[in-house]
């Protein structure tokens, strides 16, 4: 299983505090209140597996730090081009699992997990959109953006 769904509720809180637009929040908001309680089956989960818990990568703690150093006037698009990237991400890893995953346990677990893994990728999507991200906007073009 990847990190992706544990640190999404770390990515998400940035959003309550430089995010200007609602929407922005609300999506920040909703990630942090349902990733609070997908990080539990998924710890269960990696446990009955015999997985170490996740723990914040190096490469995702830079992110955060990009986060919190963002201007509030860009904040809203950086933020919102980088949780299209992780969802995507995450949604690919969890079809990945759910398709061809070794260990059972988690391989249910993910296809159980997968269509709202899928649905917070659409949101973050729509959302990116409705404050100007061009949904193919790499994370790396929009930080080079700043």
């Amino acid at each position: 299983m990847t990190p992706a769904a544990a640190i999404a509720s770390a990515y998400a809180a940035p959003s309550s505090l430089k995010g200007s637009n609602s929407a922005v929040k609300d999506f920040g908001k909703r990630m942090v209140d349902e990733y609070s309680k997908l990080n539990v089956e998924l710890a269960a989960g990696a446990k009955q597996a015999a997985y170490p818990a996740p723990v914040l990568l190096r490469q995702h703690q830079k992110t955060l730090d990009w986060f919190l150093s963002t201007g509030r006037s860009s904040f809203d698009k950086k933020y919102m081009a980088e949780m299209v990237s992780e969802h995507q991400e995450a949604a690919r890893l969890f079809q990945q699992e759910s398709e061809g995953g070794k260990v059972t346990s988690l391989k249910e677990l993910a296809s159980k997990l997968l269509p709202t893994v899928q649905q917070h990728a659409d949101l973050a999507k729509d959302t990116a959109g409705s404050v100007g991200v061009e949904v193919t906007t790499t994370t790396a073009e929009a930080r080079q953006g700043s």
